[in-house]
């Protein structure tokens, strides 16, 4: 008996024509799922009993929001741990970026006036500084390891996540099919309520019935006591002839109000039915949205990388304007010595010539 409270493939009322979620469950063999309309229905032709499947259907709905939530969370943190990643490396570039275009004004300066400073002063530890070579798999580890949406030794949470999801899918693919929201359950309570009241005025009629027989019956054989059996036969035969008189208006004025209140509650459910396609399309509205600000993040994302890109061009243009620089300067110093070196050789020529006129 428990396999047959627990399993539960899908969670729609059992009538074909119906996709409304089920409310309770009969004892019929088989049994039955149906909702609080086609149960009553059902009702009216068999004297089953029924238990409330309520909790199971409000539990199976209440996991699959709190799944879909803690994604939702997961995604934005991501999102959001990915774009200050992006702000920060950004901001260490244009920091460096601004370290060596001051450096190159203070050489510029160098190279046009009289300094007290020496070149290398100006340069500093980035004379030996070797960016390229600097390794980057633990930077690109640490960066997976951030943004990763695993971790070790959690083999059952991500089996209990695969399943959290195959549910909600499957409860999404019923809302989608069946053209349900899950906000309508609340009002779902007050169709009950309005169920539950028609199913104890049935009840109600059905012990008025039983206690009008139980009365008729005994009235019956009081007559048949009393009179004789032709009196008593025309008595019991006017007697049911009112009382089946009785029992039709009575009938006919329950079948009216019930007629009543059924088309109350088909006016209410055709109101549920509007409300839930507007919470349909407000909801595909907000996927819309969704969608679109993703595609602007990628975008971004994009733009960021041309960035980084250019950056490392700049970088690279620098480094070989500082090479250049490098070999200039060796140039020039290499000019300065054979300038130095043609000068003491004439001074030693001229001394050679003033030894020679002495003598």
């Amino acid at each position: 008996m428990a396999s047959r409270y627990e399993n539960y493939q899908k969670f729609t009322c059992d009538d074909k024509d119906c996709g409304s979620w089920f409310d309770s469950e009969c004892s019929c063999n088989p049994y039955l799922r149906l909702c609080n309309y086609h149960m009553y229905l059902h009702h009216s032709t068999s004297s089953c009993n029924t238990r409330s499947l309520k909790p199971v259907l409000y539990d199976h709905i209440s996991k699959a929001d709190s799944s879909e939530k803690i994604l939702l969370d997961i995604k934005d943190d991501l999102i959001s741990t990915g774009n200050s990643m992006i702000l920060i490396i950004l901001k260490q570039i244009n920091e460096g970026v601004a370290i060596i275009e001051t450096k190159r004004k203070e050489i510029d300066n160098w190279r046009k006036t009289s300094q007290d400073k020496s070149i290398d002063d100006i340069l500093g530890s980035l004379k030996y500084l070797k960016i390229k070579e600097r390794k980057t798999k633990r930077f690109l580890k640490s960066t997976k390891k951030i943004m990763s949406l695993t971790r070790k030794n959690n083999n059952e949470h991500k089996k209990e996540l695969a399943d959290v999801k195959e549910k909600y899918k499957n409860i999404e693919e019923m809302i989608k099919n069946e053209g349900m929201c899950m906000s309508d359950i609340n009002e779902y309570v007050k169709s009950d309520i309005i169920n539950k009241e028609l199913e104890e005025e049935i009840i109600k009629l059905n012990k008025d019935k039983k206690e009008f027989e139980e009365k008729s019956r005994l009235e019956i054989q009081r007559i048949l006591n009393e009179k004789t059996v032709e009196d008593n036969n025309w008595r019991i035969k006017e007697e049911q002839e009112k009382n089946r008189k009785n029992d039709e208006e009575n009938l006919r004025q329950q079948l009216i109000e019930n007629a009543k209140t059924l088309k109350t509650t088909l006016d209410e459910e055709k109101n549920k039915i509007s409300k839930m396609e507007n919470e349909k399309n407000l909801l595909k509205q907000e996927v819309d949205e969704q969608k679109n600000l993703i595609n602007d993040c990628m975008k971004q994302r994009e733009d960021l990388e041309k960035a980084l890109k250019e950056v490392e061009k700049i970088c690279e243009n620098l480094r070989n304007q500082v090479e250049e620089e490098k070999n200039q300067k060796v140039l020039i110093e290499k000019l300065r010595n054979e300038e130095f070196q043609n000068y003491e050789n004439e001074k030693n020529e001229r001394l050679k010539i003033k030894e020679q006129k002495k003598k």
